[in-house]
Protein backbone atom coordinates (compact mmCIF):
# COMPACT_ATOMS: atom_id res chain seq x y z
CA UNK A 1 0.00 0.00 0.00
CA UNK A 2 2.02 3.61 -1.13
CA UNK A 3 -1.50 5.63 -1.27
CA UNK A 4 -3.07 7.87 1.71
CA UNK A 5 -6.27 9.59 1.26
CA UNK A 6 -6.88 13.19 2.50
CA UNK A 7 -10.59 13.73 3.50
CA UNK A 8 -11.44 17.78 2.88
CA UNK A 9 -13.96 20.07 2.35
CA UNK A 10 -14.89 20.11 -1.49
CA UNK A 11 -12.83 22.93 -3.28
CA UNK A 12 -10.28 22.43 -1.33
CA UNK A 13 -8.34 19.33 -2.76
CA UNK A 14 -5.04 21.31 -4.28
CA UNK A 15 -4.66 23.13 -1.36
CA UNK A 16 -4.94 19.52 0.84
CA UNK A 17 -2.36 17.85 -1.70
CA UNK A 18 0.31 20.71 -1.60
CA UNK A 19 0.47 21.01 2.16
CA UNK A 20 0.66 17.36 2.34
CA UNK A 21 3.04 17.18 -0.13
CA UNK A 22 5.46 20.37 1.20
CA UNK A 23 5.35 17.82 4.18
CA UNK A 24 6.53 14.53 2.59
CA UNK A 25 9.29 16.86 0.83
CA UNK A 26 10.67 17.73 3.98
CA UNK A 27 10.77 14.35 5.35
CA UNK A 28 11.81 13.36 1.93
CA UNK A 29 9.25 10.95 1.86
CA UNK A 30 9.00 11.39 -2.34
CA UNK A 31 5.52 10.88 -3.91
CA UNK A 32 2.62 12.79 -5.99
CA UNK A 33 -0.24 13.76 -5.31
CA UNK A 34 -3.41 13.23 -7.13
CA UNK A 35 -6.77 15.70 -6.66
CA UNK A 36 -10.05 16.59 -8.67
CA UNK A 37 -11.46 19.54 -8.28
CA UNK A 38 -14.43 19.60 -5.70
CA UNK A 39 -13.96 15.41 -4.88
CA UNK A 40 -13.59 16.29 -1.59
CA UNK A 41 -10.26 14.58 -1.00
CA UNK A 42 -7.03 14.08 -2.34
CA UNK A 43 -4.35 11.08 -2.97
CA UNK A 44 -0.71 11.39 -2.11
CA UNK A 45 0.84 8.15 -3.77
CA UNK A 46 4.49 7.48 -2.51
CA UNK A 47 7.38 5.99 -4.93
CA UNK A 48 8.88 3.61 -2.14
CA UNK A 49 6.56 1.54 0.53
CA UNK A 50 8.48 2.92 2.98
CA UNK A 51 7.63 6.71 2.30
CA UNK A 52 4.12 5.76 2.43
CA UNK A 53 4.66 3.49 5.98
CA UNK A 54 6.68 6.72 7.63
CA UNK A 55 3.66 9.29 6.38
CA UNK A 56 1.00 7.06 7.43
CA UNK A 57 2.06 7.96 10.99
CA UNK A 58 1.53 11.92 10.22
CA UNK A 59 -1.12 13.12 13.29
CA UNK A 60 -3.90 14.39 11.59
CA UNK A 61 -4.32 17.38 13.85
CA UNK A 62 -0.63 18.50 12.17
CA UNK A 63 -2.39 19.20 8.92
CA UNK A 64 -4.29 22.44 8.39
CA UNK A 65 -6.71 21.59 5.33
CA UNK A 66 -7.09 17.41 5.96
CA UNK A 67 -9.81 16.23 8.05
CA UNK A 68 -8.32 12.34 7.85
CA UNK A 69 -5.57 10.76 7.17
CA UNK A 70 -5.72 6.82 5.69
CA UNK A 71 -2.90 4.76 5.05
CA UNK A 72 -4.12 2.00 2.26
CA UNK A 73 -5.32 1.78 -1.24
CA UNK A 74 -7.95 1.84 -4.08
CA UNK A 75 -9.97 -0.63 -4.81
CA UNK A 76 -13.02 -1.31 -7.90
CA UNK A 77 -15.27 -4.29 -7.15
CA UNK A 78 -18.90 -4.97 -9.37
CA UNK A 79 -21.75 -4.08 -7.87
CA UNK A 80 -23.24 -7.83 -7.65
CA UNK A 81 -20.22 -8.21 -4.76
CA UNK A 82 -18.50 -5.33 -2.92
CA UNK A 83 -17.91 -7.41 0.61
CA UNK A 84 -16.04 -9.79 -0.66
CA UNK A 85 -13.21 -7.81 -2.66
CA UNK A 86 -12.94 -5.68 0.08
CA UNK A 87 -12.85 -8.47 2.84
CA UNK A 88 -10.01 -10.06 0.20
CA UNK A 89 -8.08 -6.56 0.30
CA UNK A 90 -7.70 -6.56 4.15
CA UNK A 91 -7.30 -10.10 4.26
CA UNK A 92 -3.14 -9.80 5.32
CA UNK A 93 -4.19 -6.86 7.81
CA UNK A 94 -5.65 -6.43 11.55
CA UNK A 95 -7.00 -7.00 13.57
CA UNK A 96 -8.81 -3.65 14.07
CA UNK A 97 -10.42 -2.12 16.73
CA UNK A 98 -13.21 -0.70 14.79
CA UNK A 99 -14.43 -0.26 10.81
CA UNK A 100 -16.14 3.06 9.16
CA UNK A 101 -17.43 3.10 6.13
CA UNK A 102 -17.52 6.50 5.05
CA UNK A 103 -18.49 8.77 2.19
CA UNK A 104 -16.84 12.31 1.18
CA UNK A 105 -18.96 15.80 1.93
CA UNK A 106 -19.80 16.40 -1.59
CA UNK A 107 -23.06 15.74 -3.18
CA UNK A 108 -22.13 12.48 -5.22
CA UNK A 109 -20.51 11.48 -1.36
CA UNK A 110 -24.35 12.08 0.38
CA UNK A 111 -25.63 9.60 -2.56
CA UNK A 112 -23.45 6.69 -1.35
CA UNK A 113 -24.87 7.08 2.52
CA UNK A 114 -27.64 4.65 1.91
CA UNK A 115 -24.90 2.23 0.27
CA UNK A 116 -22.59 2.72 3.30
CA UNK A 117 -25.48 2.05 5.28
CA UNK A 118 -26.32 -1.45 3.90
CA UNK A 119 -22.68 -2.78 3.87
CA UNK A 120 -22.14 -2.19 7.51
CA UNK A 121 -23.45 -5.95 8.74
CA UNK A 122 -21.96 -7.80 6.15
CA UNK A 123 -18.88 -6.41 6.59
CA UNK A 124 -18.81 -6.41 10.36
CA UNK A 125 -19.72 -10.31 10.04
CA UNK A 126 -17.12 -11.07 7.66
CA UNK A 127 -14.24 -9.26 9.63
CA UNK A 128 -15.47 -10.90 12.96
CA UNK A 129 -15.63 -14.44 10.87
CA UNK A 130 -11.93 -13.41 10.14
CA UNK A 131 -11.62 -12.64 13.99
CA UNK A 132 -10.49 -9.23 12.93
CA UNK A 133 -12.41 -6.66 14.85
CA UNK A 134 -11.53 -6.13 18.49
CA UNK A 135 -13.35 -3.26 19.77
CA UNK A 136 -12.12 -3.14 23.65
CA UNK A 137 -8.82 -2.39 22.33
CA UNK A 138 -8.36 1.31 21.00
CA UNK A 139 -4.72 0.63 20.61
CA UNK A 140 -5.45 -1.29 17.33
CA UNK A 141 -5.81 0.75 13.87
CA UNK A 142 -9.20 1.86 12.29
CA UNK A 143 -10.24 0.10 9.29
CA UNK A 144 -11.64 3.00 6.72
CA UNK A 145 -13.93 1.94 3.84
CA UNK A 146 -14.26 5.41 1.90
CA UNK A 147 -17.27 4.32 -0.93
CA UNK A 148 -15.70 6.99 -3.82
CA UNK A 149 -18.35 5.67 -6.23
CA UNK A 150 -21.01 2.56 -6.29
CA UNK A 151 -18.03 0.02 -7.45
CA UNK A 152 -15.26 2.05 -6.21
CA UNK A 153 -13.94 2.54 -2.38
CA UNK A 154 -10.27 3.52 -0.63
CA UNK A 155 -10.29 0.85 1.89
CA UNK A 156 -7.24 1.37 4.22
CA UNK A 157 -6.35 1.84 7.66
CA UNK A 158 -5.91 5.36 10.22
CA UNK A 159 -3.72 4.92 13.52
CA UNK A 160 -5.14 5.21 16.97
CA UNK A 161 -4.04 8.82 18.81
CA UNK A 162 -3.08 10.57 15.46
CA UNK A 163 -6.98 10.55 13.47
CA UNK A 164 -9.73 12.34 13.78
CA UNK A 165 -12.15 10.50 15.85
CA UNK A 166 -15.11 11.52 14.06
CA UNK A 167 -17.08 9.58 10.98
CA UNK A 168 -16.04 10.82 7.84
CA UNK A 169 -13.22 13.42 9.86
CA UNK A 170 -16.36 15.86 10.61
CA UNK A 171 -17.11 17.07 13.76
CA UNK A 172 -20.75 17.92 13.86
CA UNK A 173 -22.30 20.25 16.22
CA UNK A 174 -25.89 21.70 16.44
CA UNK A 175 -26.55 25.11 16.86
CA UNK A 176 -27.85 26.11 20.24
CA UNK A 177 -31.27 27.25 20.30
CA UNK A 178 -30.07 30.43 21.96
CA UNK A 179 -27.26 31.42 20.06
CA UNK A 180 -27.89 34.47 17.63
CA UNK A 181 -26.01 33.43 14.92
CA UNK A 182 -24.67 30.05 13.12
CA UNK A 183 -20.96 31.66 13.56
CA UNK A 184 -21.22 30.30 17.05
CA UNK A 185 -20.04 26.51 15.68
CA UNK A 186 -16.87 27.70 14.69
CA UNK A 187 -15.47 28.97 17.85
CA UNK A 188 -17.30 25.95 19.78
CA UNK A 189 -15.48 23.31 16.72
CA UNK A 190 -12.09 25.30 17.72
CA UNK A 191 -12.41 24.57 21.49
CA UNK A 192 -12.91 21.29 21.13
CA UNK A 193 -10.44 20.17 17.76
CA UNK A 194 -7.25 22.61 19.73
CA UNK A 195 -7.80 21.40 23.08
CA UNK A 196 -8.31 17.93 25.12
CA UNK A 197 -11.14 18.46 28.02
CA UNK A 198 -7.98 18.66 30.30
CA UNK A 199 -6.24 21.56 28.11
CA UNK A 200 -9.42 23.23 27.59
CA UNK A 201 -9.95 23.44 32.04
CA UNK A 202 -6.65 24.56 32.30
CA UNK A 203 -6.97 27.72 29.67
CA UNK A 204 -10.61 28.53 30.35
CA UNK A 205 -12.20 28.49 33.10
CA UNK A 206 -15.38 30.30 34.62
CA UNK A 207 -14.67 34.51 35.72
CA UNK A 208 -11.78 34.77 33.19
CA UNK A 209 -11.66 37.90 30.96
CA UNK A 210 -12.16 37.29 27.54
CA UNK A 211 -12.81 40.01 24.23
CA UNK A 212 -14.28 39.87 21.39
CA UNK A 213 -13.54 41.83 18.25
CA UNK A 214 -15.98 41.75 15.66
CA UNK A 215 -18.45 40.18 17.80
CA UNK A 216 -22.03 41.14 16.42
CA UNK A 217 -24.13 39.62 16.62
CA UNK A 218 -22.45 37.55 19.49
CA UNK A 219 -22.12 33.79 18.07
CA UNK A 220 -18.55 33.88 19.28
CA UNK A 221 -19.17 35.84 22.71
CA UNK A 222 -22.34 33.33 23.57
CA UNK A 223 -19.70 30.28 23.28
CA UNK A 224 -17.65 32.45 25.81
CA UNK A 225 -20.61 33.45 28.23
CA UNK A 226 -21.74 29.83 28.07
CA UNK A 227 -18.64 29.09 29.47
CA UNK A 228 -18.67 31.69 32.32
CA UNK A 229 -16.20 34.24 30.94
CA UNK A 230 -17.02 37.65 31.12
CA UNK A 231 -16.65 39.23 27.66
CA UNK A 232 -16.31 42.87 26.08
CA UNK A 233 -17.24 42.76 22.90
CA UNK A 234 -16.25 44.84 20.17
CA UNK A 235 -18.37 45.72 17.24
CA UNK A 236 -20.38 48.76 15.26
CA UNK A 237 -23.06 46.53 15.31
CA UNK A 238 -25.75 45.63 17.34
CA UNK A 239 -25.45 42.69 20.34
CA UNK A 240 -27.75 40.32 20.64
CA UNK A 241 -30.30 41.20 23.62
CA UNK A 242 -30.23 37.93 25.33
CA UNK A 243 -26.31 38.26 25.49
CA UNK A 244 -26.56 41.51 26.83
CA UNK A 245 -28.95 40.28 29.49
CA UNK A 246 -26.54 37.48 31.16
CA UNK A 247 -24.37 41.11 32.61
CA UNK A 248 -21.53 39.35 31.20
CA UNK A 249 -20.93 41.18 28.35
CA UNK A 250 -19.39 44.88 27.93
CA UNK A 251 -20.36 46.21 24.51
CA UNK A 252 -18.21 48.70 22.91
CA UNK A 253 -19.22 50.53 19.83
CA UNK A 254 -15.69 50.63 18.08
CA UNK A 255 -14.30 49.16 15.28
CA UNK A 256 -12.44 45.79 16.16
CA UNK A 257 -8.95 46.92 14.57
CA UNK A 258 -8.41 49.99 16.59
CA UNK A 259 -9.68 48.63 20.24
CA UNK A 260 -7.51 49.74 22.68
CA UNK A 261 -7.92 47.44 26.06
CA UNK A 262 -6.63 50.31 27.83
CA UNK A 263 -3.43 48.89 29.53
CA UNK A 264 0.00 50.13 28.64
CA UNK A 265 2.50 47.97 27.42
CA UNK A 266 3.87 45.49 29.73
CA UNK A 267 7.96 45.82 29.44
CA UNK A 268 8.59 42.42 30.22
CA UNK A 269 7.01 41.08 27.49
CA UNK A 270 8.36 43.52 24.96
CA UNK A 271 11.70 42.30 25.99
CA UNK A 272 11.04 38.57 25.20
CA UNK A 273 10.02 39.33 21.82
CA UNK A 274 13.43 41.53 21.36
CA UNK A 275 15.39 39.35 22.69
CA UNK A 276 13.95 35.25 22.94
CA UNK A 277 14.24 35.08 27.04
CA UNK A 278 12.43 32.28 27.99
CA UNK A 279 8.60 32.86 28.20
CA UNK A 280 6.87 33.02 31.56
CA UNK A 281 3.11 33.27 31.56
CA UNK A 282 2.12 37.10 31.56
CA UNK A 283 0.17 38.34 35.23
CA UNK A 284 -0.62 41.20 34.44
CA UNK A 285 -2.56 41.02 31.21
CA UNK A 286 -6.35 42.40 30.48
CA UNK A 287 -7.66 39.38 29.25
CA UNK A 288 -7.23 35.91 29.50
CA UNK A 289 -8.68 35.52 25.49
CA UNK A 290 -9.54 37.49 22.51
CA UNK A 291 -11.05 35.87 19.70
CA UNK A 292 -11.26 37.67 16.41
CA UNK A 293 -13.91 36.45 12.94
CA UNK A 294 -13.38 39.78 11.36
CA UNK A 295 -13.82 40.22 8.14
CA UNK A 296 -10.12 41.18 6.36
CA UNK A 297 -7.22 40.28 4.77
CA UNK A 298 -5.54 37.76 6.78
CA UNK A 299 -1.91 39.22 6.82
CA UNK A 300 -3.78 42.32 8.93
CA UNK A 301 -5.58 39.95 11.31
CA UNK A 302 -2.02 38.15 11.64
CA UNK A 303 -0.35 41.30 11.90
CA UNK A 304 -3.06 42.55 14.29
CA UNK A 305 -2.76 39.22 16.98
CA UNK A 306 1.13 39.63 16.95
CA UNK A 307 0.36 43.23 18.63
CA UNK A 308 -1.79 42.22 20.50
CA UNK A 309 1.02 39.54 22.35
CA UNK A 310 3.79 41.99 22.14
CA UNK A 311 1.54 44.34 24.01
CA UNK A 312 0.52 42.15 26.36
CA UNK A 313 -3.14 42.36 26.02
CA UNK A 314 -4.06 38.56 25.73
CA UNK A 315 -2.78 35.38 27.00
CA UNK A 316 -4.25 33.30 24.30
CA UNK A 317 -6.40 34.30 21.09
CA UNK A 318 -8.37 31.92 18.32
CA UNK A 319 -8.78 34.48 15.33
CA UNK A 320 -10.16 33.19 11.63
CA UNK A 321 -8.53 34.01 8.49
CA UNK A 322 -10.35 34.75 5.46
CA UNK A 323 -8.80 33.09 2.88
CA UNK A 324 -7.99 34.69 -0.91
CA UNK A 325 -9.81 33.39 -3.86
CA UNK A 326 -6.69 32.23 -5.35
CA UNK A 327 -2.73 31.03 -3.72
CA UNK A 328 -4.85 29.72 -0.83
CA UNK A 329 -2.43 27.50 0.04
CA UNK A 330 0.29 30.36 -0.26
CA UNK A 331 -1.33 32.88 1.52
CA UNK A 332 -1.66 30.17 4.62
CA UNK A 333 2.10 29.82 4.41
CA UNK A 334 3.35 32.88 4.73
CA UNK A 335 1.00 34.09 7.39
CA UNK A 336 1.97 30.95 9.52
CA UNK A 337 5.62 31.55 8.82
CA UNK A 338 4.92 35.74 9.35
CA UNK A 339 3.62 33.95 13.00
CA UNK A 340 6.64 31.70 14.01
CA UNK A 341 9.28 34.11 12.57
CA UNK A 342 7.69 37.35 14.88
CA UNK A 343 6.40 35.18 18.32
CA UNK A 344 9.28 34.09 20.82
CA UNK A 345 10.29 30.14 20.71
CA UNK A 346 7.48 28.13 22.84
CA UNK A 347 4.44 29.94 21.52
CA UNK A 348 1.76 27.37 20.70
CA UNK A 349 0.21 28.00 17.41
CA UNK A 350 -2.42 25.78 15.94
CA UNK A 351 -4.32 26.08 13.23
CA UNK A 352 -7.18 24.17 11.29
CA UNK A 353 -9.46 24.34 8.24
CA UNK A 354 -12.30 23.46 10.49
CA UNK A 355 -15.98 21.52 9.36
CA UNK A 356 -17.80 25.02 9.73
CA UNK A 357 -15.11 27.42 8.43
CA UNK A 358 -15.90 27.89 4.81
CA UNK A 359 -13.13 29.86 2.89
CA UNK A 360 -11.53 30.30 5.93
CA UNK A 361 -9.13 28.52 8.79
CA UNK A 362 -8.75 28.99 12.09
CA UNK A 363 -5.51 29.97 14.56
CA UNK A 364 -4.79 29.79 17.94
CA UNK A 365 -1.63 31.24 19.58
CA UNK A 366 -1.13 31.29 23.25
CA UNK A 367 1.36 31.03 25.87
CA UNK A 368 2.33 27.67 26.91
CA UNK A 369 0.59 26.38 30.18
CA UNK A 370 3.06 26.42 33.06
Amino acid sequence: MKQIMLYCRAGFESETGAEFAALAEKYENWGYVRASKDSGFAIYETYQQEDADALSLVPIRSLIFARQLIFGDTINFEPEDRVGPILAQVAELGPFSELRIETLDTNDGKSLNRLAKKLNIPLTKGLEKQDKLNPKDNQLPVLHVCLIAGTQAFVGTSEPGRHSPYLNGIMRLRVPSAAPSRSTLKLDEALLSFFSEAELKARMTSGMKAIDLGACPGGWTYQLVRRGLFVTSVDNGSMAESLMETGQVKHYREDGFGFDPKRKPVAWIQRQFANGKRLRWPENAPSEWMVCDMADKPRRVVHMLLEWFQQGNTRNAIVNLKLPMKARWEEVQTCMNILRDELPTGMVIKAKHLYHDREEITVFVGYPKM
